[in-house]
């Protein structure tokens, strides 16, 4: 899977420009009106730039302005990667399946689920429903999803 599995986190080569993104938007969000409009600029401008410098990947909601500024771009570029996330947590889920009980394939097959899971959780900001196949066992799912839709 492009990108997140390459680099779990963030994509290495870009990480000074994506902390200039997490920082102006931060910013975004406690600053007046007149600084605020020149500060999206700089970091739509900023997203731009990476994005022509071959990132392809998500920023994570809580390092976005409003969505609705966002260019559309970026925003079938997420849609992309949170598709890719959601198609992995289904792989995952099927290597679980097939494996036999205990084996090590069983565990990571868990473990790449969990850390796909709480990547998924990151970009999205939020607990989303998942497709039946794209599920683990109840005992075996992220707690986090359980207390969601389970309780």
């Amino acid at each position: 899977m492009r990108g997140f599995m390459e680099n779990n986190t963030m994509v290495n080569n870009y990480d000074d420009s994506i902390r200039e993104l997490v920082v102006l938007s931060k910013l975004v969000e406690r600053t007046g009106d007149p600084e605020k409009r020149k500060l999206i600029k700089e970091y739509l401008q900023k997203l731009n730039d990476l994005m022509l410098n071959g990132w392809c990947y998500a920023l994570g909601k809580d390092n976005e302005i409003d969505e609705n500024l966002l260019p559309e771009k970026y925003l079938s570029l997420r849609y992309k990667v949170i598709e890719d996330l959601e198609m992995h947590l289904a792989s995952c889920a099927k290597r679980y399946r097939a494996s036999t009980s205990g084996a090590i394939e069983d565990k990571q097959a868990i473990t790449d689920y969990r850390k796909t899971f709480e990547e998924l959780i990151r970009i999205t900001g939020k607990i989303i429903g998942l497709d039946p196949d794209a599920e683990l066992p109840d005992n075996l799912m992220p707690k986090i999803y359980v207390d969601y839709w389970l309780e």
